[in-house]
Formats: C-alpha cells, sequence, structure tokens
C-alpha cells in the first residue's frame, strides 16, 4: 500500500470523526475530578458498598462504617477497631466479614451503623488479605495459607470446613455458582467446582502474566485484576479450559476493580483510575483516567460517584456520571471487518489494518 493512500485514508477517517464529534455535545469528563476525601488511620486497603453504607478497611486502624445515602459526601457512622490489620472486606445480610491481617477472619455485625460489634471470629495462621461471601459460606485467602472455606450461618461462630492449598500466594476470590475463582497471585487464576464445600474439586488454571490479584466474575467471563499483567477478559465458560480474550496493559500493578455495565473501573495503583469498556471482550479499550496523582488501591462503585482506596490518602470520592457518554475516536492495527458493538459504537476498518471506532 502506497504511503499517500495510507494517509489520505487516515485523513477521511479523522474527518468523519471530527464532523460526529462536532454534532454532538462535548461530553462530560470521565471521570470527573476528585471530590470528597476521607483522611485515613493508618492506610486505606480496600473499600466495599452495601445498600446505603460503605465499609472502609483502614488498615491497622478500624473498619470504618460510613453513611452514603448522599453519595458525594460519605459520612462515617461508626468503626471498629482493627486486629491487625484490615486488608478487605465483604458484606453479607447485616455482616461485614473482614480479612483482618494476622487477626484473620473477623465478622461484624453492621445492622446498626452507629455501633458495629464484632460477633465472631477464625484465627488463621496465614494473614488474611481477601475474602467473599456466598450463601452459607465465607472464602478467605491468605496468602501462602491457601484458600479457607468457612461455614457462617452462625456468625458468632465460623467453622472451617476445608483448604485449597495455594500455588503462589492467595490474594483474592470470588464465587459464581457452584465454581470458586482464586487469583492466587504468581499462579494465576484457579478455577474450583465448590457444589460440595467440604471437597473442593480442581478445574482449570489460567497462568498469571503479573500477580493476580483479584477476580470478579460476570456470566461467562472473568475480570482480573493480574498486578503488573493488567487487566485481562478470561473466558470461563468451560472451567476446565480457560482461555483469555483481551487484555489491557497496567501502568504500574492492577490492584481492584468493580463493573457497572460494560465499564470495568480499574484501580491500577500509581497508575490511578482507569475506566475500561468491555462491551466487546476481544478488544478492551480505555474511554477514560484519572491522573494518577496517588496510588488506587481498590475501587467501589454507588450509583454516579466511585469510591477509591488510596492507601495512606484515605478513602477518595470522584463522579464518574459522565464514563461512557460523548463522543470517543481511536484507531489501530488488526484484522480488518466491519463490526458494530452495542448502541452507540461504530468500528470500521479497511480489511488491511487499519481501524477506527466512533462511540456516542
Amino acid at each position: 500500500m502506497a504511503t499517500g493512500g495510507w494517509w489520505r485514508r487516515v485523513a477521511r477517517l479523522l474527518l468523519t470523526a471530527a464532523l460526529l464529534a462536532g454534532a454532538t455535545p462535548a461530553p462530560a469528563a470521565c471521570p470527573g475530578a476528585e471530590g470528597m476525601r476521607l483522611p485515613s488511620g493508618d492506610f486505606t486497603w480496600s473499600v466495599a458498598v452495601s445498600g446505603g453504607l460503605a465499609l472502609m478497611a483502614d488498615g491497622g486502624f478500624a473498619l470504618r462504617v460510613l453513611d452514603v445515602s448522599e453519595p458525594a459526601a460519605p459520612q462515617e457512622q461508626g468503626l471498629v477497631s482493627s486486629g491487625d490489620q484490615a486488608r478487605a472486606v465483604a458484606v453479607a445480610g447485616g455482616y461485614a466479614y473482614l480479612a483482618d491481617g494476622g487477626a484473620g477472619l473477623r465478622i461484624i455485625d453492621i445492622s446498626d451503623p452507629s455501633a458495629p460489634w464484632a460477633v465472631g471470629r477464625y484465627a488463621t495462621e496465614q494473614a488474611a488479605v481477601g475474602v467473599a461471601v456466598s450463601g452459607d459460606y465465607a472464602y478467605l485467602a491468605t496468602g501462602s495459607g491457601g484458600l479457607l472455606i468457612l461455614e457462617v450461618s452462625n456468625p458468632a461462630a465460623p467453622r472451617l470446613v476445608s483448604t485449597i492449598a495455594s500455588q503462589g500466594s492467595a490474594q483474592g476470590v470470588a464465587v459464581s455458582g457452584d465454581y470458586l475463582y482464586l487469583a492466587d497471585g504468581g499462579a494465576g487464576l484457579r478455577v474450583f467446582d465448590v457444589s460440595i464445600p467440604e471437597y473442593p474439586q480442581a478445574k482449570g488454571t489460567l497462568t498469571s502474566a503479573g500477580s493476580c490479584r483479584r477476580v470478579l466474575v460476570e456470566g461467562s467471563v472473568a475480570y482480573l485484576a493480574d498486578g503488573e499483567g493488567g487487566l485481562r477478559l478470561v473466558d470461563v465458560s468451560n472451567p476446565e479450559s480457560l482461555r483469555e480474550l483481551g487484555r489491557v496493559s497496567s501502568l504500574d500493578q492492577s490492584r481492584g476493580l468493580a463493573k457497572a455495565g460494560d465499564l470495568i473501573y480499574l484501580a491500577d495503583g500509581d497508575g490511578g483510575l482507569r475506566v475500561i469498556d468491555v462491551s466487546d471482550p476481544y478488544s478492551p479499550w480505555e474511554v477514560g483516567s484519572l491522573p494518577p496523582t496517588f496510588s488506587v488501591w481498590d475501587v467501589a462503585l454507588n450509583g454516579q460517584y466511585a469510591y477509591l482506596a488510596a492507601g495512606g490518602r484515605g478513602l477518595v470520592v470522584v463522579d464518574v456520571s459522565g464514563c461512557g457518554e460523548g463522543v470517543s475516536l481511536w484507531w489501530r492495527w488488526g484484522e480488518g471487518g466491519l463490526w458494530i458493538q452495542g448502541s452507540g459504537r461504530w468500528s470500521w476498518s479497511d480489511g488491511q489494518g487499519l481501524a477506527f471506532s466512533v462511540s456516542w
């Protein structure tokens, strides 16, 4: 292909995009500027949102309970002091399940947000760093100590029913249906059938491209925060044969993630908060980012706001209402073809590697 012809095609594509953009109001920023901040008492590792509450795992200080009925301005209601290092939290049925480092799993009654209190505990040999809850079971990631499955129908007396040995360092966990998805550090994503929790059965493994820290599952796709390996999208429709679909490189260390609609909000460490469109899992693409002026360890969503666990900076509130709106343009080298992805996104390729997309 002649160089002149290639540039003429690029010029036409850019002109088309400019005309479309000119006919559309300027989009809101995605994400918006940093809003309210709650200072950390130590180091804010993670955050979870449930109903009108946000739970802030604030390291050696406390589990902090926030009223987020006014999403832009969370108000602290109560706290429970850390037993060691509050690292991660999950919420279910009026209880917060706290991965509290060397203090193991602690179960906190938050039915009265102004007076949360610890009702149960399970001591662990290794530090608890990740947790998920499904039904009567809590799933606790304990680094080199592996993944513990605990029966918690009586929150005052959690009971160990089985253990999955780590092949790397168990960091995060998700449960969907009969399957458990373990973010096992350098060992990658590992899938287990836990339909009988006392006897978990190993299924498939996907090797890490970095250090797998967190996993989120929706339908037949798992979304991995894979450390320096970035965001990875994985087909888990066949748990015994996992297959990567797409990937977005990390700018630092991908540590946490949340999903709303077709957008993944990626806590990318010193790379800040990044917003990724995953409507086409084979071709995820970045639609916005918050300038990396601080390190982002985790993210949770509440309506049009994202709550960022920002380490020593505390909890940062960011308006993300502008994400997914407006016109954006991208082009890349790749396989040719014409395709349409969802409402408001049109993509084109000349069949010789030049492609672009307009969304509105």
